[in-house]
């Protein structure tokens, strides 16, 4: 079995902070093929430090689970109601 694909929803603090960080080190187990932000200058930023040469940007996540050759999915969205 190859390497993991990874998808990536949310490339805010939490992200960059804890998990890119800690996924780099499974370079062996995964990769990172996929960003997506509402912002999408984070998820391009994201993707040119931790992501593979070809990694994709989205700035809808639907877009992104729509790519069949992602295996895992990460979603690393803010876990409070920000729009109140």
């Amino acid at each position: 079995m190859g390497k993991l694909k990874l998808g990536i929803i949310g490339c805010g603090g939490i992200a960059n902070q804890k998990h890119f960080p800690a996924l780099s080190k499974f370079k062996e187990l995964c990769e990172l093929v996929a960003f997506c932000d509402v912002v999408v200058e984070r998820a391009e930023k994201s993707a040119k430090q931790y992501g593979t040469e070809d990694a994709k940007v989205y700035s809808d996540y639907h877009e992104l689970l729509k790519d069949t050759s992602i295996d895992i999915v990460h979603v690393l969205t803010p876990n409070v109601n920000t729009s109140s």
